[in-house]
């Protein structure tokens, strides 16, 4: 499985994958499917590159979720 990152403006992508790991854990605890989980981890990573530091952009759960609903990913390469 393949899920794209979002498309923001990266200002710093230090504890991205930390955040992409923890957003994808947090999916798993709130019973979600493994592509609904990873679309959430996505999104978590995607918003921490929008900010200094490796907790930028996260605010809570229901924003983090709209974000994903309603923001464009970049393209899958092969």
């Amino acid at each position: 499985m393949r899920v794209p990152a979002f498309k923001v403006e990266v200002v710093d992508t230090t504890g991205c994958g930390d955040a992409w790991t923890g957003g994808l854990i947090a999916g798993f605890s709130r019973g979600m499917e493994i592509e609904e989980a990873a679309k959430l981890a996505s999104a978590c990573g995607s918003l921490v590159a929008t900010g200094l530091g490796s907790d930028a952009g996260i605010v809570d759960f229901d924003s983090t979720m709209e974000f994903a609903r309603t923001n464009p990913t970049l393209p899958l390469k092969d």
